[in-house]
């Protein structure tokens, strides 16, 4: 590290010297094209040294005017806009001349099939937004020299052709925005969530102001013009049947659904909800297919007695329903995800953890799943068996086996952790039931920015990143695999190591059966203890609070 410093000590002075070297003109400098030794313009897409003439330049930049552009004046290389040139007999002052967007034409007219086309300019502009910021161009005026005739370039043909995006649906759009500007955006905001979508806008103004261009770009269109064009992505995807919501290796037979809800995802009821509904339909529920699930099991926000707790720990998250959090609308996300960590499917909350919310996407999603997840499942599934009686429709969904999530066990009491954790349930194939906490330290950053959006431009900012995540957690996947299944045949190598060991210590041999055998009894004290825990009222428990108080008081005072 001090080798490191030091030389980046030594080597900044010969930086500095060449960074102000740079900033001059060359007393040998001869324009690049033509020879003519009274260059004054300079261009950094052009060649870090290709000094040119204003002859030179307009006939280069007048087919590439999407460059950085210097002018010598002053003893300076002062950026300018396309728009601006200098004349050699005005002593490098500043000329306005027109400068027309880059589209591609034809080199015969395409209506005679004869003419050359002639291009000239129009007085109105249009505004071009790249990665390197705004860009005031004129609108091209192409017209056949033989026939006369304009040739027409503002259809959305020649603006997609071109990689551009129309800022309005208006026949010519004042803005037109890169497509490479969208996809940068589109990936930064991902691998940055939180990211704001003003100060984005900002450092492109900044951007262009540096370069000597206006320094504003309506933020407004950009905002609608981007989300319109990312959906466009999202469409092109499933017109190629890309898996957006699905993984691989749980298709066609779903093991295990891990059950969660992220309360970190609300937003704040003084933001107006918005007219518009989001475009996406395969992640997010509609609101009102969740509203008429709560509705058809008859589902009861009342306070529920002796909900939440298990052992001494009580769970938020156990209770059936939970005050209103005063000024949110959304309350955050209940999502449904596989063991491989993938987004599949979730909800809105409106009223914080509830078993009404990942009830449905149990019983309406995935009946078929061999194990279902939850950080509270020895609470959500007695109450789901009662739903189910009463519901013959749901009955399908109640034969999957429930399992405990492995971390979340370790707070609940120990017979809990035999009768529901996941360790002890068979079929449950070493499965850890936490992997949507894994999504959630992602999917939670977003929130800086989300709680102040609309309902439907929060919806597409989580369905966009739920996509972003799985597509990378399937790019991983082969990988993924081959280290799991390295260490789930590196635990039970050392599981049979340590059975034989356990067996030469007990002196007894443990063979299946005796183990099944055992299991089985111990399952049968959970139960008992259970049975016991759950028949206790809570003034049985203060009674023998106190009377236990009173005997270990006696006990202290005897001789």
């Amino acid at each position: 590290m001090e080798l490191r410093e030091e030389n980046w000590q030594a080597f900044r002075p010969k930086l500095f010297e060449e960074v102000v070297m740079y900033s001059t003109l060359p007393t040998d400098a001869a324009c690049f094209r033509c020879g003519d030794h009274n260059p004054r313009i300079r261009c950094h897409q052009c060649g870090a040294s290709q000094y040119m003439c204003h002859v030179c330049d307009s006939a280069i930049h007048k087919q590439q005017p999407l460059h950085d552009r210097e002018i010598w004046s002053d003893g300076i290389f002062k950026a300018v806009s396309p728009t601006t040139t200098y004349d050699s007999s005005s002593d490098s002052k500043p000329l306005a001349i027109n400068r027309c967007i880059p589209f591609s034409l034809p080199w015969r007219c395409p209506l005679c099939h004869d003419g050359k086309i002639v291009v000239s300019s129009r007085e109105s502009t249009r505004i071009v937004v790249n990665l390197r910021g705004r860009f005031d161009l004129n609108d091209a005026l192409p017209v056949c020299e033989a026939c006369g005739e304009q040739i027409q370039l503002e259809t959305p043909h020649d603006v997609i052709r071109e990689q551009y995006w129309p800022g309005s649906t208006s026949r010519r759009s004042t803005y037109l925005f890169d497509q490479d500007l969208f996809c940068f955006y589109d990936l930064l905001q991902k691998n940055n969530p939180g990211l704001s979508e003003t100060g984005f806008l900002k450092t492109l103004e900044q951007m262009s102001a540096v370069k000597g261009r206006v320094g504003s770009v309506n933020a407004t269109t950009f905002s609608k013009a981007f989300h319109e064009w990312r959906y466009c992505q999202f469409s092109m995807r499933k017109l190629r049947q890309s898996p957006l919501f699905e993984c691989p290796c749980c298709v066609p037979i779903q093991h295990s659904v891990h059950l969660d809800g992220n309360k970190k995802l609300y937003r704040y009821s003084k933001v107006p909800r918005g007219l518009s509904k989001q475009y996406y339909g395969e992640f997010i529920v509609p609101n009102e297919e969740v509203d008429k699930h709560l509705e058809d099991i008859g589902y009861s926000s009342e306070k529920m007695t002796g909900v939440g707790l298990c052992g001494s720990t009580r769970w938020k998250a156990a209770k059936a329903a939970s005050k209103t959090m005063k000024n949110l609308d959304e309350t955050g996300l209940e999502v449904a995800g596989c063991r491989h960590a993938l987004a599949l499917k979730a909800l809105n909350m409106f009223r914080r953890e509830m078993f009404g919310y990942p009830h449905y996407l149990h019983t309406q999603n995935f009946q078929s799943a061999k194990c279902i997840w939850a950080d509270i499942i020895c609470q959500y599934w007695p109450w789901a068996v009662v739903k189910a009686e009463s519901c013959p429709n749901l009955r399908s969904a109640m034969c999957a086996q429930p399992c405990l999530s492995v971390m979340h066990a370790k707070a609940h009491s120990w017979h809990c952790q035999i009768l529901w954790g996941g360790r002890w349930q068979e079929g449950a194939a070493g499965g850890a039931g936490e992997e949507m906490e894994q999504l959630f330290s992602y999917l939670s950053r977003f929130n800086i920015t989300t709680k102040y959006m609309s309902a439907a431009g929060r919806e597409e900012q989580l369905v966009e990143a739920a996509m972003f995540w799985n597509d990378k957690k399937i790019f991983n996947l082969p990988k993924y695999l081959k280290a799991r299944l390295q260490k789930t045949q590196g635990n039970l190598q050392k599981s049979k190591e340590d059975l034989l060991l356990l067996q030469v210590e007990v002196g007894e041999d443990l063979t299946p059966e005796y183990c099944k055998q055992c299991q089985t009894e111990i399952r049968k004290i959970a139960k008992q203890e259970t049975s016991a825990k759950e028949g206790t009222t809570d003034e049985q428990k203060v009674e023998y609070f106190e009377l236990k108080s009173m005997l270990e008081a006696a006990l202290q005072l005897q001789p």
